[in-house]
Parts: structure tokens; sequence; C-alpha cells
């Protein structure tokens, strides 16, 4: 990741400026002028001359004729100095200029307004010969001559970026980043592009996935959300009882993504007892033109066997449920919920599942939560859902779901 044109333009300007400022300071007749004996004024009036015409070569042998001449005093020496540094910066010497500068402030006869654009030019020039460690060196002591600066700071998190510093870069980002919010503020997309940027180099996977939440929150764009949904599905720790609850949310945000894996959502789907989901998995991959193509037969056994076994459930739903109710656990009760939301009875099924999780006894009490909190915003209780997924265990596997779910539920 490079600084933006614009951004170097501005930086480089400064040093344009400076060059700007000497050239019309030599041999313009006042008291500059006067201060040059002429063995050292005319060759730098002629190098001027020679700057006008872009004749970089020339000007710069007119400069070390008058750096030739003996027993120069230290303003003319600073003059010599400062025009070398002008026709090295137009010329697009950036080492030989920044020398100069260098030179320049060391001489103790710079304002501190003229220390502070020098030293920026220098940072900015050595930036652009791509010697970050002087870069950052001098957009230090720019800090420490002129006070903070976001556009500086951002110029030295992205030297120490390219330098492969990635612990520093992402220190300085992760605070500037914190500062916004802080504030009220959006952070810059491309700051938390650089900031994730440097954690999955780092391999700093906590990191990555929470600024990855920050850009799903600010810059909600399918692939942020994928680069979230891939890192879920690549994590062998992640419980393989979890599945559904990840193709629910893939299928949510458009990522489901071919035939087999809307075939695989159906599947799983009808084992969690989500007849209707299944259902409707199917048909959503029909109408996405995903299914219906080379697994065709299969598909249509599958949807077969999904009507068989609604009408069968319907019919025993009413002895289920009261069965269920009498069961030591509430397992039973949330299994039951779930089908009766998946077929589109969904103040019935979160009402079970509720009942089912304050019974207790569950194997897995926090996917319950994310069964309810999915029942819930389908029936369009968004605030509830919100509740609910809140609800689950910090540091579970429920957790990074439930997560993505209310960040989900604020950007849709």
């Amino acid at each position: 990741m490079s600084v933006s044109f614009a951004f170097r333009r501005i930086l480089l300007g400064s040093a344009a400026m400076l060059a700007c400022g000497v050239v019309a300071g030599v041999g313009a007749g006042g008291a500059n002028a006067e201060d040059l004996r002429p063995a050292v004024g005319k060759p730098l009036a002629a190098a001027k001359a020679e700057l006008a015409r872009h004749n970089y070569a020339k000007a710069q042998a007119d400069v070390n004729e008058a750096d030739a001449v003996g027993g120069k005093s230290s303003y003319e020496d600073f003059i010599i100095t400062e025009m070398r540094g002008a026709i090295a910066q137009q010329a697009g010497d950036t080492k030989t200029a920044a020398n100069a500068y260098e030179k320049l402030i060391a001489s103790g006869k710079l304002s501190s307004a003229q220390q502070a654009q020098m030293t920026l030019a220098i940072a900015s020039m050595a930036y652009s010969a791509h010697d970050y460690d002087r870069a950052i060196t001098w957009l230090d002591r720019y800090t420490k001559l002129a006070g903070p600066n976001p556009q500086t700071t951002r110029l030295k998190i992205q030297a120490y970026y390219e330098k492969k510093d990635y612990a520093n870069a992402a220190k300085l980002q992760q605070a500037q980043i914190d500062q916004t919010v802080k504030a009220g503020g959006k952070p810059a997309e491309e700051q938390l592009q650089l900031l994730s940027a440097c954690q999955r180099a780092m391999n700093d996977t906590a990191g990555f996935t929470h600024t990855l939440e920050l850009l799903v929150t600010y810059y909600p764009k399918p692939d942020y959300w994928q680069n979230l949904v891939h890192g879920i599905q690549t994590d062998p720790s992640f419980p393989a009882h979890l599945s559904f609850e990840l193709q629910r949310l893939q299928l949510a945000l458009g990522l489901l993504g071919d035939e087999a894996a809307y075939m695989d959502a159906t599947e799983s789907a009808v084992q969690d007892g989500a007849l209707g989901e299944g259902k409707s998995i199917m048909a959503a991959g029909t109408s996405a033109g995903v299914m219906g193509k080379a697994d065709a037969a299969r598909e249509q056994r599958l949807a077969a066997l999904i009507d068989k076994r609604i009408a069968a459930k319907t019919a025993s739903l009413p002895k289920d449920e009261a069965a269920a109710a009498n069961e030591k656990d509430g397992s039973d009760l949330v299994d039951d919920g779930i089908t009766e939301a998946s077929l589109g009875n969904s103040d019935k099924g979160i009402a079970l599942i509720q009942q089912g999780i304050a019974k207790g006894g569950l194997r897995f009490p926090d996917q319950a939560k994310l069964d309810l909190g999915y029942a819930q915003m389908k029936a369009g209780k968004k605030a509830d859902a919100v509740a609910t997924f809140k609800s689950v265990t910090p540091g579970t596997p429920e957790s990074r779901l439930s997560r993505l779910w209310v960040l989900y539920l604020k950007t849709h």
C-alpha cells in the first residue's frame, strides 16, 4: 500500500515552494545580493537563469563554481547550499536535495516555520526514495517542530508498512482509528484496510477479525463479509454442529455459493428440523438460477422428501409439543420451535424455543439462542433478535456468529 498521489503531491509541494523561494532571492538586487561577493553572486545568478531553463546540470555547475570560491562567509555558504538544494529538488535528485536541506536546518539561520517546512520536505523525499527509516526519523522531527498532524501520521504509518514493520504500523493506525471512533467519526476505509493488512501479515487472527468487523460496520461490502465468513469456515476449531447456523448467515448475505452449497444447506436444514427452511433454500437456489442443473434429479428427490416430512411433521406437531412440555429438559421444545418457525408459525415457534431455553438441560444452550434470534429476525422482531444474539455467551464459537448477526442487522 503506497501513499496516494494527491498526498505525495502536497508533500513534495513543500519542497517546491522552498525551491521557488530560493530562486526568487538570488540576483534580485536586494539585501541578499549585496551580502554576496561578486565572485559568489555572479555564478549563483547564472545558476538561477539556467534553472529557469531547466538546464539542471549547467545550474549545478554554476553552483559548484560559487562553492569553489575561497574564504566564503557563513551567509554565502548558506545561499550556495540553498541554491544547490533547490536545483537538486527540481531535477529530481532527492538525495542531494535532502542533504542540502539538512545542512540548512543545522545552520541555525532558519525560522521555526522554515525548519518545519524543510523537515517535511526531507521526509517526503526520503519516502519517495524508499528510504523509510530516514522518512520516519524526519517525520518525528517534524512532529516535534509543528505538532501532530493526521497527514504526516498517515505517511509515517505507510513508511512503517512499506519497511514491513507491521507492528508499529498497526499500533499507530489502530490509535488513529480509535481516536476517530471515540470522537464519533467514521474511520477511513483505507485506514481499516491497512490495519487489516498488517494484522494478517502478523498472523493476528483476533485483531484481523475485529478489523473486518469494523469494515462491515462502516463499509458493508460483500468482500469484507466473505472474508469474515471464510475465517470461520476455515477454522478447524469451529464445531460441525454449527454448520447450518453459518449457512443461514451466508444465505442472508447472498454468499452461499454454488449448487452443491445450496444442496448442502438444504440437507442441513432438514437434519436440524427446519423443514420449511429447507424448502425455502431450494426455492431461493432455483430463483437464483443455481439449482436445477447438474443435480436436478437428486434435487427433485430431496424436494419430494421434504414435502413428505413436512406433511408428517405438521400432523404430529400437536402431539410432539405436548410430549415435549413434559420432558425433563428443553431440547424437544427447542426442536419443535425451530420446526414451527420454519413452517411460518413464527410466534408459536419463538415461544417454544424460549420455553425450551428456560427449561434448561440443553446440550448447546447458546446454539438455541442463535436459533431463537434467527426466528425473531425472520419474524421482523429486529430489536428482540439483536438482544437475543447479544445474550450469547462471549468467547464461545456461537458468539462468533452472534456478533456477525448483530452487525448484519445493523447494516441491513
